[in-house]
């Protein structure tokens, strides 16, 4: 072998935090999620994979959106169609979009306007309650969404986070 090809390269892409906007609703905590995608030690370390900016749902219509990777809704009110429709803009655009829904929501017919089907995979169908707590966790961590805390399984906290209410929806559209 010849010393003159002896030599290997390689360049690794670097690059900065995935931004993710977590829209808070009235009486929710963001930090429940926020610690769960970026928690404080990894922030700190400068290893956190998302960046995330909260802003009170109030604050939403004036957003930008630009720039965000995700936008996370934390128990929103129903939606305006002006809002429901720079969502949908967004998400055509690449966004992507999480809902975690709750008391806000109200009754179901109040939340299934035409505007937010266009977001939404099904209709809302009332809410199922568990007094005790449903301990919700992946069984394994291969699908995309939850890859990225495979290395941390172990001591993630699952069952500190327990269900006790979610929303049985109809058929997929």
């Amino acid at each position: 072998a010849l010393t003159v090809d002896d030599r290997r390269d390689f360049a690794v892409y670097v690059r900065p935090p995935w931004p993710i906007l977590v829209v808070q609703g009235e009486g929710s905590n963001p930090y429940l999620i926020t610690e769960r995608i970026a928690p404080l030690e990894f922030r700190e370390a400068k290893r956190s994979r998302f960046e995330c900016r909260v802003v009170d749902e109030k604050e939403f219509t004036e957003t930008e959106l630009e720039g965000f990777s995700a936008i996370a809704f934390l128990d929103p009110r129903p939606f305006s169609n002006g809002d429901c429709q720079r969502v949908q803009r967004y998400v055509e655009r690449g966004g992507g979009v999480l809902m975690m829904l709750g008391r806000n929501v109200g009754q179901a017919s109040q939340f299934n306007t035409s505007a937010i089907m266009e977001l939404m995979p099904a209709p809302l169908k009332r809410i199922w309650v568990d007094k005790s707590g449903l301990a919700v966790a992946p069984r394994d961590y291969h699908h995309p969404t939850v890859r990225v805390m495979r290395d941390y399984a172990a001591t993630l906290p699952w069952d500190s986070m327990p269900v006790f209410r979610h929303w049985v929806v109809g058929e997929l559209q």
